[in-house]
């Protein structure tokens, strides 16, 4: 039997929101879908220009309606635990903080256990549960809530690799509403066709506390996909597209929360690798959000230069 134990850290990111309706949008937030795929590749492949999936300006904080400040913290801690050559028990930690300066912010904890079975040599399946805690500024209530999830992992061939997890959140409220039950999943696939050919996706769907609007939270269900081509020895270009949907609900009794936001964006870019820690280039970007609210729908097109430094 053996043990190991993995930590990952995504640090802390300090990240202005300017959301304005009809105006240009100078930068934006990430909320989970690019983050989740940038850690992903980047620990199957280790740090270099094929392993990164971009997120200059792509996902919008479109909880936000005015230039807004966000302070994110992300801790994952896994540890695992091999019971037998097919079986192994996954420990998980997981703590995120959102912290909006003057407006709502929120601290969550959560651990899961998981069991993994070795199916086929390059399939495993697990099952198992996640629960946490969820402390949210007021006026909005304090939430605790678990999770049942089942489990893939695939390494189809040396150029195709899979992940899914879905399941189902039981989320109570420390207010007078009653529970509420919602399906979340997540789902990557990473492709290399050919040498210097990336191609990438994912999509879930998970919940959030809203930053601005009292006693609401929101689902979000997301999908996103990226096309990497090298085109010389360091040059590459890129083309990435997504959408998502935001679903509030209330986090109270008589609460109303009819907000239903529907964003996507798409973007080409060009890269230059400078070397395996830094790389520049040029881009384009177009995004919208339309909002059953309008005070919140925007759109906005950008053409800008960009730096990316990797350790």
């Amino acid at each position: 039997m053996t043990t190991s134990l993995s930590v990952i850290r995504t640090g802390s990111r300090i990240i202005i929101s300017r959301l304005s309706r009809r105006l240009p949008l100078d930068s934006a937030t990430s909320r989970g879908a690019a983050e989740l795929i940038l850690q992903d590749v980047a620990l199957l492949e280790s740090a270099n220009l094929n392993s990164i999936f971009d997120t200059t300006g792509l996902w919008a904080n479109t909880d936000a309606s005015a230039p807004t400040r966000v302070n994110i913290f992300n801790t994952r801690l896994r540890a695992n635990y091999e019971l037998t050559g097919k079986l192994s028990l996954q420990g998980e930690f997981d703590s995120s903080i959102y912290f909006y300066p003057n407006h709502i912010s929120s601290y969550i904890v959560s651990g899961g256990l998981y069991l993994y079975y070795n199916w086929l040599p390059k399939l495993s399946v697990g099952i198992g549960g996640t629960f946490g805690y969820d402390w949210v500024d007021e006026p909005t209530p304090n939430q605790s809530f678990e999770q049942v999830n089942a489990r893939l992992q695939y390494q189809a061939t040396a150029k195709l690799g899979l992940y899914a997890s879905a399941g189902a959140e039981f989320r109570q409220f420390d207010g007078n509403r009653g529970d509420y039950t919602t399906p979340v999943f997540e789902l990557g696939a990473i492709y290399h066709p050919f040498e210097g050919t990336n191609l990438t996706l994912a999509a879930g769907r998970r919940i959030y506390n809203s930053g601005f609007l009292g006693d609401q939270d929101f689902a979000n269900t997301y999908v996103v996909a990226r096309f990497q081509q090298r085109l010389f020895q360091r040059v590459y270009f890129g083309l990435a597209s997504g959408y998502e949907n935001s679903d509030y609900f209330p986090a109270e009794r008589n609460v109303s929360a009819p907000r239903d936001d529907d964003y996507w964006f798409i973007e080409p870019s060009v890269d230059v690798l400078i070397t395996r820690w830094l790389s520049t280039g040029v881009y384009y970007l177009h995004r919208e959000d339309s909002s059953s609210d309008d005070f919140f729908s925007f759109y906005d097109n950008q053409v800008g230069v960009r730096a990316t430094l990797r350790f």
